[in-house]
């Protein structure tokens, strides 16, 4: 008989504003959503609530959803670590060592895996010491698992990709709304992007470009003028070429001091390389040209000179 693959999931996620000067502590996290083992696996089953009184289904939720879906069977789901907690400061540095380290020793515990899923934000920031905390969560996962096995990530579309968040990853997918209604959904479409590339079904391949752009407020809203024809295009790749997995536009989060601060948009193939690279010229059309400049209308940009000068002057 066939051995079942496993999957362990978890989380570790946090929308960070870097200029608050209260940090954020394990606390914080056990407050609204902090478990692991079988307490995640009840909460992320069918009957569960994943987050008790803030919301039932979310992105563990969905991979589980994906596994019982696409993984034909042949897939057990290994519920990990997940720790969630509301806006605020950045993790102190013993917050995000504990949080770590809870979370590699359920990974270690889970015994041999066949691929990792995790649900992250992608603007969780830390103090000075580590601002890029999930840069060094990731690295520290791919450590454990080795180059060979499959990592996913969803995260949220106001997360800030960077080098260190990206090339330890097989896949990683965002959501597609703004204000945020598609948390379970973006799971299940990453999972089942991992359950597919655990089955040997798929080999993801990716492109990623960022913009130095910041925008924000209502104007970044996806049903309403400025962002809707952008959602659609994105929708619409996807439709159009099995081949493209997932198009994924990252908005940023403003309250985040990185040199890298800016959009971003990630696209996965399936074994297209250069597809991909297609894709995301087409997306960056989008931005930096006609349809993005046309929706704004009288809004103008201010450069970064601009605003500086701008803010000094007040």
């Amino acid at each position: 008989m066939t051995r079942k693959l496993r999957i362990g999931y978890g989380r570790i996620c946090q929308e960070t504003n870097a200029f608050s000067p209260v940090t954020s502590e394990l606390e914080d996290f056990r407050r609204l959503h902090l478990m692991e083992g079988a307490e995640l696996e009840a909460a992320t089953s069918r009957r569960g609530s994943e987050v008790p009184d803030m919301i039932r289904n979310a992105e563990l939720s969905g991979f589980r959803r994906a596994v019982r879906k696409l993984g034909q069977g042949r897939i057990e789901a290994v519920p990990l670590f997940s720790a969630w907690a509301v806006p605020a400061g950045p993790l102190s540095v013993a917050c995000f060592e504990q949080l770590r380290d809870r979370l590699l020793a359920s990974l270690r515990a889970a015994g041999p895996l066949d691929g990792v899923f995790l649900a992250l934000h992608g603007a969780l920031r830390g103090v000075a010491e580590i601002p890029e905390p999930e840069e060094l969560l990731l690295a520290a996962v791919r450590e454990v698992v080795g180059d060979e096995i499959p990592i996913t990530v969803s995260m949220d579309l106001h997360g800030l990709l960077t080098p260190g968040k990206v090339e330890p990853l097989t896949s990683l997918a965002a959501y597609k709304t703004n204000p945020h209604r598609d948390l379970a959904q973006t799971g299940f479409r990453a999972g089942g992007i991992l359950v597919r590339t655990a089955l040997g079904q798929i080999r993801p391949t990716r492109a990623w470009r960022s913009l130095p752009m910041l925008l924000g407020g209502g104007l970044t809203i996806d049903f309403l003028g400025t962002m809707r024809p952008i959602f659609r295009r994105m929708r619409r790749m996807e439709r159009e070429d099995p081949r493209v997995l997932d198009v994924s536009l990252f908005m940023c989060h403003v309250f985040n001091d990185s040199a890298d601060l800016g959009w971003s948009v990630h696209v996965t193939t399936d074994g297209a390389p250069e597809l991909a690279e297609r894709m995301i010229a087409l997306a960056w059309w989008d931005w930096d040209h006609a349809r993005l400049r046309a929706a704004l209308g009288d809004f103008r940009a201010l450069t970064a000179e601009e605003f500086l000068d701008r803010h000094e002057q007040k």
